[in-house]
């Protein structure tokens, strides 16, 4: 109970300590806050601080005002409500103690026995001490210890600067409101009292962002200063005076909003605010173009909104970044949209589709201002053009009825297809007239914007016949995905075929041209060789050449030249006549046959080594090399030149001799259908009396028609008369005269309507042609037959004398390897190699002279000979000089030469037997010289290789039997008879080797026919080596069992490729069968010209980068224009 009673005085003596401290705080707190705010309210009123001091004042000022009221007054508050760390009892009775001179440290003995109490509780002593203690303490009034009116001394220090706030508001208030209101609001400028007066003259400081805006002052006063400055953004500038008091300056580009205020003599206004007003405008913008899909452009895109030109039916996709827009607005021609942003950025989005051109205007708007921020442009909607199309017709110079157009088809986007078409507007079939218009497509590069084509036209691919005329374009559509395909026609164009009559008189033509071409050529060719011996002749007397003896042999070389074109020209004409001709004449595969030969042999004149021999030439003019280098080189184009005069000599015979043949088949032929037309009238004229006119006028053409064949053939009379050797023909003269008065007699009886009569008449004229017809043809045919038997005689003969000169050249040549020069054999030698020349000359006139008639005397041959003769004569100049090795060296071109002159020949022998052979068994069928040209492959075409292979098997046996004979010595063994022995063997040999020749040429051919080809190649090529061993054993004449072995070999393998040459014959006369089977590819010289004329549009099509799309579509125009 005591200890409680004490301990209570204690706390009421700490609250009461705690009381006296919150007082003094108050106090002292008041006076030195109160003595603060009047220090910077009087230190800004009269310093009239900028704004960083101003700060400084304000923030100091609260720092100072929480520092008392957390020092002062929340310490104490904390200790009276007992929060936080208050004074202890112990700290408590050293103070009452300090203060009581009775107490002294009593109290604190107590507090200290209290506690030993707590451990010690049982103890008596420390309970009688803290009694006793407690009792000389309990009188003692703890709470005296704390004066409170102590604390009056510190009014004092709150009177004086109460007192002094006081008569300031009383006399001057202005002095704490203006100082306490600046440093309040210390970040605002406030101006002094100036002895004038600002004055902006600006009603409205809003501006819009961007903008300029021009401030207006006036200052009034006593004293108006001459400068004034407008502080903005910490700069002083200078504003410009226009009169006394009024100064002006203009703010440029105002981005943001700020404050500025005035400068005048140390005096400031009061700030200003410009207010900004935010302008919507444009950051950026992005157009992104989907272009139809059928255009085949890809998606593209366009920054910024410049013009341009897209394609009908393109989507555009616009983006807009903006600032500071709230809605824009679209405008495209007379439709307007309203759109807000997409996002928060200001990003706006539109899509629209565009079928027209179009003027667009796009335009910004906020809440903020009416003014507006605006972009146009022109939308070039480009249309999808009609597509373009020509095409540029070309003949074949190979074929009349084939023609080539080259053509070029293009659209904007893509071509679709392109098709020619055609009808037939003539014709004598009525059938083919009411034929609706046919579309045939064109293969071009589908979906390309630009293509070229070609479409190869045989009129005999689209059916027409002799007479038939038909119209034809081409059209192309394109691929327009917006209004549908669209399609655009080249002009119409017409296409006739000659009727037979027109293309008879086209061909006599074109066949007399050929003739008077190769007369002038032949003219030609006599003259230059004369030409030539002459420059020859002129260069051998001459020293050294000047510029004039160049010039006269570059003239030589000129026309030279000009021989060789009128050739080709020649070549041109004659593939134009055999076109023309096979419009009446039809397929005839004999003449066909012939006509190949005739231009194989027209194709051995244009010989290489003369156009090589020209440049030698110009190389060595231009060189001036020395005068015996040109001799030389001369001296070849002269043997050149001899060979062609001659070989065109021997070709105008054939080809004179060839047009009587076509000449008189047409006509028998001619003959054979006029007879047929004229017992069908007859027939008419016996059934329809009725029909009396109508006969008649039939009847006239007929007769009409005979006249002309009439005409005809006394041309081909007169073409066998130009024959150096005519033939021995029956015109059928008589017969055809009583056709023609038959005909007459018919004519008259139709006129006096006798029809029985005249179909009588009408009969005995087709008779009649039937016979004039038949005796032609076997007249011909018998002709043919026996020159074919002359010939082959002949051919005979010739072969057995060059035979014999090959045996003498071989003995010369054995007995020149053995002697010296000093010899006396020479002479006889020389005399002997003499005799040997005479009889190849006499063989080559002979050659030629059979080569007029005969075709399978070829080029090859005569030349042969030429080259045989030409060697004679070096090897005769060697004999008589006596230079040995030269000599010996010409006999072994001599003899190699008579070599395959020999092979040639047995060639040209064998095709006359197959000849004969096929005329017999073909008694009745109209025939004509139809040769193989010796050394030249034929594979399948009547070669019978195995038949010759059979011969040389005979002649094999017949050699084994008289070489057996003559060891058994049934036969003298003389000299002549082994001679003859040798030439056997040496027939055997040369015929053998013609067979090896005719095998090479034909495995060649086989090579170029793909895999098939190669394989047969490669049989034929074990069966070619096998011969080539045959040969080698007839030269060295070893007839041995296993040669006979190889021989039946040789033959069952040709038999066996023959078999399966005519099954590959058949396929192919199938597949050649095929209609429509006619050139798909162009040829070269064609595909140049298409490509040449695609890098001219490629030329034109270039466009320079620096067009606007508008020129650009107008250049495209142009290009498709041009087209």
């Amino acid at each position: 109970m005591a200890r409680g009673e004490i301990r209570n005085k204690l706390d009421g003596f700490i609250r009461r300590y705690y009381q006296n401290q919150l007082i003094r705080g108050v106090l002292i707190g008041s006076s030195l806050v109160l003595a603060v705010f009047l220090f910077v309210n009087l230190t800004e009123y009269y310093g009239h601080f900028g704004t960083f001091l101003r700060a400084l004042f304000f923030w100091g000022f609260w720092v100072c005002l929480a520092f008392v009221l957390w020092r002062w007054i929340a310490i104490p508050l904390a200790g009276l409500y007992k929060l936080g760390k208050v004074i202890s009892y112990q700290d408590a009775a050293r103070i009452i103690g300090s203060h009581f001179a009775s107490v002294q440290d009593k109290l604190l003995n107590l507090l200290q026995l209290e506690e030993m109490s707590v451990s010690h509780p049982d103890s008596a002593l420390l309970s009688a001490g803290i009694e006793q203690k407690t009792k000389e303490l309990r009188p003692v009034p703890f709470s005296s210890a704390i004066n409170l009116s102590g604390n009056k001394k510190y009014l004092r220090f709150l009177v004086v600067p109460l007192a002094l706030t006081g008569v300031i508001l009383i006399f001057q208030s202005s002095i704490i409101t203006d100082g306490a209101n600046r440093i309040m609001h210390f970040n605002q400028h406030f101006a002094r009292k100036a002895p004038f007066q600002f004055q902006l003259l600006n009603k409205n400081l809003k501006v819009r962002k961007g903008s300029d805006l021009e401030l207006k002052l006036n200052l009034t006063g006593n004293s108006i200063p001459q400068d004034v400055y407008v502080k903005y953004r910490n700069q002083e500038i200078k504003m410009s005076g226009n009169a006394v008091g009024e100064f002006t300056y203009l703010f440029k580009n105002i981005q943001e909003s700020d404050v500025f205020h005035f400068l005048a003599s140390g005096f400031s206004s009061e700030n200003h605010r410009i207010e900004v007003v935010p302008v919507p405008v444009f950051t950026g913008s992005e157009a992104i173009i989907h272009y139809p899909l059928y255009t085949g452009k890809s998606t593209e895109i366009i920054n910024g909104t410049s013009d341009f030109s897209v394609p009908e039916g393109s989507e555009i996709e616009w983006t807009f970044d903006t600032r500071d827009a709230e809605q824009m607005v679209f405008r495209g021609n007379s439709n307007s949209e309203e759109l807000l942003p997409s996002n928060s950025n200001g990003r706006f989005k539109i899509k629209k589709k565009f079928l027209h051109s179009a003027f667009c205007k796009v335009l910004l708007r906020n809440k903020n201002t009416s003014l507006t921020d605006t972009a146009s442009f022109r939308i070039q909607v480009i249309p999808d053009h009609h597509p373009g199309v020509y095409a540029e017709k070309k003949d074949d110079t190979a074929d009349i009825h084939q023609f080539y157009f080259l053509g070029n088809a293009n659209d904007d986007y893509g071509v679709a297809k392109v098709t020619f078409n055609y009808r037939f507007i003539e014709s004598e079939d009525p059938g083919k007239r009411n034929l609706p218009l046919r579309s045939i497509p064109v293969p071009t590069g589908v979906g390309k914007a630009d293509v070229d084509f070609y479409y190869i036209l045989h009129m005999n691919a689209l059916g027409m016949s002799p007479s038939d005329e038909v119209e034809y374009y081409f059209e192309v559509w394109d691929n327009d995905g917006i209004h549908g395909s669209k399609s655009t026609r080249t002009q119409t164009a017409k296409l006739r075929r000659q009727s037979e009559d027109e293309a008879r008189k086209e061909a006599d033509k074109t066949a007399g041209n050929v003739k008077n071409m190769m007369q002038d050529a032949f003219k030609n060719a006599k003259q230059l060789q004369k030409q030539n011996q002459e420059m020859k002749d002129y260069l051998n007397h001459k020293k050294n050449m000047n510029w004039e003896d160049k010039s006269k042999v570059e003239d030589v070389l000129e026309k030279q030249q000009e021989l060789l074109d009128k050739i080709e020209e020649i070549q041109r004409e004659k593939e134009k006549l055999k076109q023309q001709k096979q419009e009446f004449q039809g397929e005839n595969e004999q003449f066909k046959e012939r006509q190949k030969q005739l231009d194989e042999l027209f194709k051995q004149m244009e010989d290489p080594e003369i156009k090589k021999l020209l440049e030698e030439i110009q190389k060595l003019l231009d060189k001036q090399s020395s005068k015996e280098e040109l001799n030389d080189k001369m001296e070849q184009l002269q043997n050149k030149n001899k060979d062609m005069s001659k070989d065109l000599d021997k070709l105008m015979e054939q080809y004179k001799q060839l047009q009587l043949e076509q000449k008189m088949n047409d006509n028998i032929e001619r003959l054979e259908k006029l007879a047929e037309k004229e017992e069908k009238l007859a027939e008419k004229t016996e059934g329809d009396p009725k029909n009396s006119k109508e006969s008649l006028e039939e009847q006239k053409e007929l007769q009409k028609e005979l006249e002309d064949i009439k005409k005809d053939i006394q041309e081909a009379q007169e073409m066998n008369q130009d024959l150096e050797q005519p033939m021995n023909l029956d015109m059928a003269g008589d017969e055809n005269q009583k056709a023609s008065d038959e005909m007459k007699s018919a004519e008259k009886n139709l006129n006096n309507e006798k029809n029985k009569k005249a179909a009588e008449n009408q009969k005995n004229a087709a008779e009649q042609m039937k016979q004039a017809a038949k005796k032609m043809k076997e007249s011909m045919e018998e002709e043919q037959q026996k020159r074919l038997g002359e010939d082959y005689q002949k051919v005979r003969e010739l072969l057995e004398n060059l035979v014999e000169a090959s045996f003498d050249q071989e003995e010369i040549f054995s007995e020149l390897n053995t002697i010296r020069e000093y010899n006396p054999r020479f002479v006889e030698l020389n005399k002997r190699q003499m005799g040997i020349k005479e009889d190849c000359r006499i063989i080559e006139d002979s050659l030629r002279m059979l080569a007029k008639r005969q075709p399978m005397v070829s080029t090859y041959i005569t030349r042969e000979i030429s080259r045989i003769n030409s060697n004679m004569d070096y090897a005769l100049g060697s004999l008589k000089t006596r230079r040995l090795s030269d000599a010996a060296m010409r006999e072994q071109y001599i003899m190699t030469g008579l070599n395959n002159l020999a092979v040639m020949l047995m060639e040209s022998m064998e095709n006359m037997q197959q000849q004969m052979s096929s005329k017999k068994k073909k008694p009745g069928n109209q025939s004509c010289n139809n040769p193989k040209n010796p050394g030249q492959g034929d594979k399948s075409k009547g070669q019978k290789l195995s038949q010759g292979q059979e011969q040389i098997g005979k002649s094999l046996q017949e050699l084994q039997k008289k070489a057996q004979e003559k060891r058994n010595g049934k036969k003298p063994g003389d000299k002549e008879g082994q001679r003859e022995l040798n030439k056997e063997y040496a027939k055997a040999a040369l015929m053998q080797e013609a067979l090896r020749r005719q095998l090479q040429a034909m495995r060649k051919e086989l090579e170029q026919e793909g895999e098939k080809g190669k394989a047969a190649s490669k049989e034929l090529q074990k069966t070619e080596q096998m011969m080539e061993q045959q040969e080698r054993d007839l030269v060295n004449k070893r007839i041995t069992p296993e040669m006979i072995k190889r021989q039946k070999e040789i033959e069952t393998r040709m038999l066996e490729h023959e078999r399966a040459d005519r099954n590959q014959q058949q396929e192919e006369k199938r597949e050649s069968q095929n209609p429509g089977s006619h050139p798909t590819q162009l040829p070269p010289t064609m595909q140049e010209y298409m490509k040449q004329k695609q890098r001219e549009r490629e030329m034109l099509r270039h466009s320079p980068p620096e067009l606007t799309p508008y020129y650009r579509e107008k250049s495209k125009e142009y290009l498709r224009s041009v087209h």
